[in-house]
């Protein structure tokens, strides 16, 4: 919501007064002008925080880094190769972080591109 708050505020408010000035309702402003503005605005905050609750929390396929970490310290035990087992679990966690950040990155040129005035 913090995130959200701070994109919402850094539109100028020109821009909603002159929404305003043109007879836009205020859920007109805020779907036209202020959300797209707004997100293109917190996409690397968002990105950033995803990242953050992966390294705190599980994710959908329920692999968390306690997990990986604790798989690690199984094979580990049983294999006497902590090297390998470890360097797994980094590898997967990596490929994790890699793909969501690329995904970001991705979204935010596209947002970029789009959000260009000629």
């Amino acid at each position: 919501a913090e995130i959200y708050r701070a994109g919402i505020e850094a539109i100028p408010k020109g821009e909603i007064e002159a929404a305003r000035l043109l007879g836009l309702t205020r859920a007109q402003i805020l779907l036209r002008i202020e959300a797209p503005q707004a997100f293109r605005l917190v996409l690397p905050a968002l990105v950033g925080e995803a990242l953050a609750l992966i390294k705190n929390s599980s994710l959908v396929s329920g692999i968390a880094v306690t997990e990986l970490t604790r798989r690690a310290q199984q094979i580990a035990s049983a294999t006497f190769r902590p090297l390998e087992a470890y360097s797994a679990a980094l590898l997967a966690y990596l490929a994790i972080a890699a793909v969501l950040a690329g995904a970001g990155l991705l979204l935010e040129r596209r947002l970029r591109r789009g959000g260009e005035r000629p």
